[in-house]
């Protein structure tokens, strides 16, 4: 399932070769699936993770480009750092802060699949939005959330 959910989402984003991919919740099932099937792709893939142990395994046994550890510093720092000329697409398994620097970090026209929300599972208060939600005005933004059963009369397919 895990693969099929990674499989769908990089499809509803329509990434295509040569495009720049962040993938936060990297290390995860459906992260570390997804950075994979974007580097058969042609894409260049940025993950992020929460320790180094995660982010060496994302670089060493998944073949992702980058990968940083968020813990470090602030992700849209690293990102600036990463892909000064932006990404096209987001993968977003984490929401809260990661997504409002992917939105930050977004190029003209980039897209965003939702996937998870890991930041706010566990929440006790809604967590805050994005502060930067004009970002999808501006910059032409798209944003598609998905759950993986609606797809499950495609799984012969993947």
């Amino acid at each position: 399932m895990t693969g099929m959910t990674a499989w769908v989402g990089l499809n509803l984003a329509e990434v295509k070769a040569g495009e720049i991919i962040f993938i936060s919740g990297a290390a995860g099932a459906v992260g570390s699936v997804a950075g994979q099937l974007a580097k058969l792709r042609g894409c260049r893939v940025i993950g992020s993770a929460g320790s180094m142990t995660k982010v060496l395994f994302l670089r060493e046994e998944c073949g992702f480009d980058i990968a940083f550890d968020y813990k470090i510093g602030p992700v849209v720092d690293q990102l600036k750092l990463e892909a000064p000329d932006g990404i096209d697409v987001y993968f977003d398994n984490i929401g809260g802060d990661t997504l409002e620097a992917a939105l930050s970090a977004l190029r003209m026209h980039g897209r965003i699949i939702a996937c998870g929300g890991i930041s706010g599972y566990n929440a006790e208060t809604p967590p805050r939005g994005p502060s930067n939600l004009f970002n999808m005005i501006a910059k032409r933004l798209t944003m598609k959330g998905f759950i993986v059963r609606d797809w499950l009369d495609r799984q012969g397919r993947v």
